[in-house]
C-alpha cells in the first residue's frame, strides 16, 4: 500500500476497452513480444550488483520516505548526503518505439497485481500521480531524458538524474513477519499513448521488474547495515549484519514466496462506525483543542491549576489506588506531584473574564478524558482494532471511529451549556491572545500529512507488535534493589533555571508525565537492562527496555505505552543512553528538533536508586538544553550521530526534580 495512492483510481486504472479501437495496437505489441528490456546503470564505475537485497528506508521532512542507498553506492557509498544514484531502462532493438512512447518506473510489492504487455489502462491516474520536484511523493516516476544508439536502435531511459525526484516509497507496512519481509520490486513500463472512445489511455508496450527486495527501517536497522564512516574514537567491531530476526542478512535469509500475504486483509470481528462525512473537521476541532493546552505554558492555567489537581487526583489517581488494592491509608495519602513553580499573581492578572472562562471550558473538556476509565477505554479500542492495521480502508475506518468517539464525548457534554464544538473551537481561533494557538492549527492544517493519523498509527502498530511479542525473559542474577512495584510518595524539592516562566512545560507534558511516572513497575532483572512499565498505560504495548551498555540507541515506547516514532511536541524522540551506576540506574534522553522553528535539542536526565532497606525509591530528573544545529537533518542520523552533534559542553540547565517514590512490593 503507498500512502499517496488515491482509491478510486487504485481501482479504475485498468479499463476494459472497445477491442476493435486498439486492435492495431495489440498488432504491435504482438511483434514486440520477447525483444529485451532491462534495468541498467550506463555511467557505473563499480562492479558492484545492481540491485541489492535490502534497503532501509529513512522518513524526511515532508513525510517523504527515502530508500538509501539505491540501486546502490555508486562509486562508493556517500556519507556527506543522502547516499543515492540514478538508474535506467535500456530498450534493445527499439526501432518500433516512437519518439512520443514514455518510460515509467515505480517501487510495488510483488504481491500487487501487475500491468502486463498489451494492458490498457487509464492515463489519468498515472498523470495525476506522476513524480515531479511539485510532487515528490508521485508513484509514477518518469524519464526525463533518453539516449537514442542510432546504430543498433537501442534506447537507454534515464530515471532520477542528479538525484532530483529521490526514491521516496510510501509503502505502509506493519511489524508481522510476513509484512516485515513483504517482497518488493522496481518496476518499468514503455507506454504508448492512445485514445479509445475519445478517452486518452495508455498502452504497455515493455514491462521489466527488478529482482525482489525488503524494506527496513533505518531506525531498527544494525550499525553495520547503517553503513557509518570509520571512526577512530569509535570501536565498532560489527564485520556483518546483525539485524535483528527476518532482516538479518548474515543468515541466509531467504524471501517469503511471492503469494505471501503482504496486502492481506484480516477479517472484521465487528463492523465499526461508519466513517462521518468529514474527518478533516473532527480532526481540527481536536487539534484546536489539544493545542490550546499545549503550546501556551501550564502558568497559562494558573487559575485553573488548583481545580486540575483535584480533577486528577479525583477521577484517575484515586481510582488507581483502587485498581492497586491500596489500603484506606495508603489511598488517602496520594497526592498530585508538585511540580510546578510558583509564579507572581500579576503574570496572570492581564487575562480578560471572558478568557479565563475559555480556559476553564477546554480545561474541563481535556480533564473529561483523563478518568481511569478513559484511560483503559481508549487501551481497549487500540487493542480491538489491531486487526485494521493490515488493511488500509479498514485502518482509516478505525481512525475515524476513533476521533468520533472522542468528538462525540466532548459534544455531550457541552450539550448542558448550550454550546457546540465548533462554536468553542471557533472562539478559541478568535481570541487574540492566542495567536500561537492560531499559527500551529493553520501550520498542521496546511502539512501533507494528518499528525493525528500519524499518531494513530504509530501506537497501533506498538500495540499489535506487543500482541505478537512473548513477554521478556529475566536472566539468573539476583535482582538488584531497584526491581519491583511503586507509586509516588512526595517531591523533595525541585528547581528551575533562568528561563522564564512562559518557557516551562505544558499542561499537556504535565500530564503525560504523570501518566508515565506515577505509578510503575521496574524490571531490573536481566544484566544491563531495565524496563519500566506504568500503571497508567494508554495503550497495551511492551514495557520500556533500556540497554544499559552506555550506547546511543532507540527505545520503542514510553513506560505509559506510546511510540516513540510518533513526533511530539515538535520533536523527534526515542533516543536514549543508559548505564549503571554505583548507586542505581541512570538514563539519558534526547529530543530532537523536527524543524527549525524549535532552535534546541533536549536532554532528559533520569536516576534511580533505592534507600531506608530498598523501601524508598529515589528519582532525580534533570533537564537540559543545547542550541540545535540548523544545517542538520536530524531525522537523517543514526542515534550515535545524531548524539555526537549534542553540545553538552554549551547545555544550559532548565529544571531538575528530586521525587521519592514508596514501595507497593
Amino acid at each position: 500500500m503507498d500512502d499517496h495512492t488515491n482509491s478510486k483510481s487504485r481501482g479504475s486504472i485498468f479499463t476494459t476497452c472497445n477491442p476493435f479501437a486498439v486492435s492495431k495496437t495489440f498488432e504491435n505489441v504482438a511483434k514486440i513480444r520477447g525483444r529485451p528490456m532491462h534495468f541498467a546503470k550506463e555511467d557505473c564505475a563499480c562492479n558492484a550488483p545492481l540491485f541489492s537485497h535490502k534497503y532501509l528506508r529513512t522518513h524526511r521532512s515532508g513525510s517523504l520516505k527515502l530508500i538509501r542507498c539505491f540501486p546502490h553506492c555508486c562509486p562508493i557509498h556517500s556519507f556527506g548526503n543522502f547516499c543515492t544514484t540514478s538508474l535506467d531502462l535500456k530498450v534493445a532493438n527499439a526501432s518500433d518505439l516512437v519518439d512520443t512512447d514514455v518510460a515509467y518506473i515505480h517501487f510495488e510489492p510483488t504481491t500487487e497485481r501487475v500491468i502486463g504487455v498489451g494492458d490498457i489502462i487509464d492515463a489519468a491516474p498515472v498523470h495525476s500521480d506522476t513524480r515531479s520536484m511539485e510532487n515528490l511523493k508521485g508513484k509514477w516516476i518518469p524519464s526525463l531524458h533518453r539516449k537514442v544508439d542510432a546504430t543498433n536502435h537501442d534506447i537507454v531511459y534515464h530515471f532520477n538524474e542528479n538525484n532530483g525526484f529521490g526514491w521516496h516509497y510510501g509503502w505502509v507496512g506493519t511489524s508481522t513477519k510476513a509484512h516485515r519481509t513483504c517482497p518488493h520490486q522496481m518496476t518499468g513500463y514503455i507506454f504508448r499513448e492512445i485514445v479509445v472512445d475519445g478517452k486518452t489511455m495508455l498502452c504497455v508496450l515493455r514491462r521489466v521488474s527488478s529482482p525482489p527486495f525488503i524494506v527496513m527501517s533505518y531506525r531498527r536497522a544494525c550499525y553495520f547495515c547503517q553503513k557509518h564512516r570509520a571512526s577512530s574514537t569509535q570501536d565498532s567491531k560489527a564485520t556483518q549484519c546483525e539485524c535483528e530476526g527476518e532482516f538479518n542478512t548474515s543468515k541466509d535469509m531467504s524471501l517469503p514466496p511471492l503469494a505471501s500475504p503482504c496486502t492481506a486483509v484480516l477479517p472484521h470481528d465487528r463492523p465499526l462506525r461508519p466513517q462521518p462525512p468529514d474527518t478533516h473537521i473532527l480532526e481540527r476541532h481536536l487539534t484546536i483543542l489539544v493545542a490550546f493546552v499545549s503550546i501556551p505554558s501550564v502558568h497559562f492555567f494558573a487559575a485553573q491549576l488548583p481545580t486540575l489537581e483535584s480533577r486528577v487526583l479525583k477521577s484517575l489517581l484515586q481510582p488507581l489506588g483502587v485498581a492497586l488494592g491500596l489500603h484506606a491509608s495508603q489511598k488517602r495519602a496520594l497526592r498530585f506531584p508538585s511540580v510546578v513553580r510558583a509564579v507572581n499573581a500579576h503574570d496572570t492578572s492581564s487575562s480578560s473574564p471572558d478568557l479565563e472562562s475559555l480556559k476553564t471550558l477546554v480545561l474541563d473538556l481535556v480533564l473529561s478524558q483523563l478518568t481511569l476509565e478513559s484511560v483503559r477505554q481508549n487501551a481497549a479500542f487500540f487493542s480491538a482494532v489491531v486487526p485494521r492495521l493490515l488493511d488500509r480502508d479498514a485502518l482509516h475506518a478505525a481512525y475515524a471511529a476513533w476521533l468520533v468517539h472522542v468528538h462525540t464525548q466532548l459534544t455531550t457534554r457541552l450539550v448542558p451549556m448550550g454550546l457546540s464544538i465548533d462554536q468553542l473551537t471557533m472562539h478559541v481561533m478568535d481570541t487574540p491572545a492566542l495567536a500561537r494557538v492560531r499559527e500551529y492549527v493553520d501550520a498542521a492544517a496546511a502539512a501533507d500529512t494528518s499528525l493525528g493519523l500519524d499518531y494513530f498509527v504509530a501506537q497501533l502498530r506498538e500495540v499489535f507488535m506487543a500482541s505478537t511479542q512473548p513477554p521478556h525473559e529475566a536472566g539468573l542474577e539476583t535482582a538488584s534493589p531497584l526491581t519491583g512495584h511503586w507509586i509516588y510518595d512526595k517531591t523533595i524539592s525541585f528547581l528551575y533555571g533562568d528561563s522564564t516562566p512562559e518557557l516551562d512545560m505544558s499542561v499537556t507534558t504535565l500530564l503525560r508525565s504523570l501518566l508515565m511516572g506515577y505509578a510503575f513497575i521496574l524490571d531490573h532483572r536481566t544484566p544491563h537492562m531495565l524496563h519500566v512499565k506504568s500503571d497508567l498505560r494508554a495503550f497495551d504495548s511492551i514495557a520500556s527496555e533500556f540497554v544499559l551498555d552506555q550506547y546511543p540507541r532507540v527505545f520503542r515506547v514510553f513506560p505509559n505505552g506510546e511510540s516513540s516514532m510518533a513526533p511530539l511536541s515538535g520533536l523527534y524522540h526515542g533516543d536514549y543512553i543508559g548505564q549503571k551506576t554505583s548507586t542505581g540506574v541512570s538514563l539519558d534522553f534526547f529530543s530532537w528538533p523536527l524543524h527549525a522553528a524549535q532552535p534546541h535539542v533536549l536532554r532528559l536526565t533520569c536516576a534511580f536508586s533505592t534507600s531506608k532497606n530498598d523501601q524508598v525509591l529515589m528519582l532525580t530528573i534533570s533537564l537540559g538544553q543545547a542550541d540545535a544545529d540548523a544545517t542538520v537533518d536530524y531525522a537523517a542520523l543514526a542515534a550515535i550521530d545524531r548524539y555526537a552533534t549534542y553540545q553538552k559542553a554549551k547545555e544550559t540547565p532548565v529544571a531538575s526534580f528530586r521525587l521519592s517514590y514508596t514501595r507497593l512490593r
